[in-house]
């Protein structure tokens, strides 16, 4: 469900939608970290990106809301240059 919310927001708020877009996936598991999951997109034409606010609901919908359900959330990057979210499951 998690990979699903990530890839979805990534390929739809994101300029990976246009004609010849991308979206990485990755997964990684350690006994010490758990599973983790990076999506990372190829940026968007919003500045803001993906917001947790603080109250920890995701505004805009209830996808990375869902994810931060699941575990740690992290959002690093910037418009210009892409968006990686990164979610750490225990397991």
């Amino acid at each position: 469900m998690a990979v699903s919310e990530l890839v979805t927001n990534a390929c739809r708020h994101s300029r990976s939608a246009r004609p010849g877009g991308t979206v990485a996936l990755s997964a990684a598991f350690t006994r010490r970290d758990g599973l983790t999951l990076t999506v990372t997109d190829q940026g968007s034409d919003d500045e803001r990106g993906p917001q947790i606010n603080p109250a920890g609901r995701c505004e805009g919908g209830l996808g990375l809301g869902i994810c931060r359900a699941f575990g740690h959330l992290e959002i690093a990057g910037d418009a210009a240059t892409g968006w990686c979210v990164r979610l750490r499951m225990s397991v």
